[in-house]
C-alpha cells in the first residue's frame, strides 16, 4: 500500500479531538540512532515491514465498531473491511441513518466513493474515512523507509511521503515484530496519532491483531474495536444492508 495504516480500517477507521493540533511527544528520530549496522537494518526493517503487513491481513473481512467524538459529541458507527490479495479494500460503513459510506481503495491506493449518505459529503468520506482506512490498515510503500532506535530502545520506522510535507512514523514493540503505534507529522508538528491499545488471538489465524486502537486527529478522536477477522474463505456475506446483523466498524 502505501502510506498507510489509517486510515486503516482499518476500517474507515477515522476521527479525534485535538485542539490547535496535537504536539509531538513521541520518539524523535533527531534523538534516535540511525541503524548502523547494514545487515541488523535490513533485517530489523524487513520485520517490522512484516509487523505493519500483517497487523490487518490480506485475504480477510474485518468487522468492528467506532467510536467518533466530535466537539464531545459521540457517534457510533458499525461496519467491515475486506482487504483483497492484491492489497486493495472495501469498507462499508454504518450508522443509525443506515449505511455512512461505501468505498473502495485499489492497491495502489486510489479512492472510489461506491456510495455515501446525504448527510456525508464524498469529500468528507474521502478526507477523513478513506485516510483512516489506509493509514491503519495498509502498510507502507519499503522503498523510502527509514529505521532507527531511540536511546530507550524503542525501535521507529519513518515513511516519509513524495510530494507532501508529511511524514509518516512508526514505533515497534518485540525487537521490531510488533507495530504499537503510528504519528504523522507535518512541518515537525504532528496531526495524526493512533496506538494500539490491545491485540488479540482471533479464530482462524496464527498470531495476534490489534483489537482496540485509540485515533487523535486534529478534528476527532476515534475509539476502535475490532470485533472479528475471519479469512474470506470462510467470512460470513454481507447481508442487503452491507453488512451482517451483528457487524461493528468504524
Amino acid at each position: 500500500m502505501r502510506s498507510r495504516i489509517t486510515a486503516a480500517g482499518c476500517v474507515g477507521l477515522g476521527l479525534a479531538l485535538c485542539a490547535g493540533g496535537c504536539r509531538s511527544t513521541g520518539p524523535q528520530l533527531s534523538t534516535a540512532q540511525p541503524l548502523s549496522h547494514r545487515v541488523e537494518a535490513q533485517q530489523l526493517v524487513a520485520r517490522m515491514q512484516q509487523a505493519l503487513t500483517t497487523a490487518f491481513p490480506r485475504n480477510a473481512r474485518v468487522q468492528h465498531r467506532v467510536i467518533l467524538t466530535i466537539a464531545r459529541r459521540q457517534f457510533v458507527f458499525n461496519g467491515h473491511l475486506t482487504i483483497q490479495a492484491t492489497g486493495a479494500m472495501r469498507l462499508v460503513v454504518l450508522g443509525p441513518m443506515g449505511r455512512v459510506a461505501d468505498l473502495v481503495a485499489d492497491a495502489d491506493g486510489k479512492i472510489d466513493v461506491k456510495q455515501h449518505h446525504p448527510k456525508f459529503r464524498e469529500r468528507w468520506v474521502k478526507r477523513y474515512i478513506a485516510r483512516d482506512m489506509q493509514l491503519l490498515c495498509a502498510a507502507p510503500d519499503s522503498a523510502q523507509l527509514a529505521a532507527a532506535r531511540t536511546p530507550d530502545g524503542t525501535l521507529i520506522l519513518e515513511h516519509a511521503l513524495p510530494d507532501t510535507p508529511d511524514v509518516h512514523r512508526y514505533t515497534f514493540g518485540d525487537n521490531g515484530a510488533t507495530w504499537e503505534a503510528l504519528s504523522v507529522y507535518r512541518k515537525g508538528r504532528r496531526t495524526y496519532h493512533a496506538v494500539v491499545e490491545q491485540t488479540r488471538q482471533f479464530s482462524g489465524w496464527n498470531r495476534a491483531m490489534p483489537s482496540s486502537l485509540k485515533v487523535q486527529a486534529k478534528q476527532y478522536q476515534l475509539d476502535i474495536t475490532i470485533v472479528d477477522v475471519r479469512p474470506l474463505s470462510v467470512a460470513t456475506p454481507p447481508d442487503s444492508k452491507g453488512a451482517s446483523s451483528n457487524a461493528v466498524l468504524h
